[in-house]
């Protein structure tokens, strides 16, 4: 077999996958199973979203998805600040004790 010809096999076995996973999101997004919509990427979240009107079960619960995905990253935010925070209070204490230790042997 020739390498143009698996690359191709390859190319239409993922396009196969794509779709099946399209499918089973847009699926998931009208029955609003919270899994699924879990794994929808976000512009694809939003392209469904656009698809319905604004007054509709789905989209109020896209809507949740989306609040949902911004709490998750503010959570995820104000926990590197605090890991940054520690570390730099951790090198602050370090630093005056290093500095308090040289001025006493001067």
């Amino acid at each position: 077999m020739r390498l143009s010809e698996l690359a191709g096999k390859r190319e239409g076995k993922r396009l196969i996958r794509d779709e099946l996973r399209q499918q089973r999101w847009k699926q998931g997004f009208f029955d609003m199973d919270s899994r699924t919509l879990a794994e929808i990427p976000d512009d694809y979240l939003a392209n469904l979203q656009a698809g319905v009107r604004p007054e509709t079960a789905p989209y109020i619960r896209a809507q949740h998805e989306w609040q949902r995905r911004l709490i998750v990253r503010q959570v995820r935010a104000a926990l590197w600040a605090s890991v940054i925070g520690v570390v730099g209070v951790i090198a602050g204490v370090i630093l005056g004790w290093l500095l308090s230790r040289v001025s006493q042997g001067l």
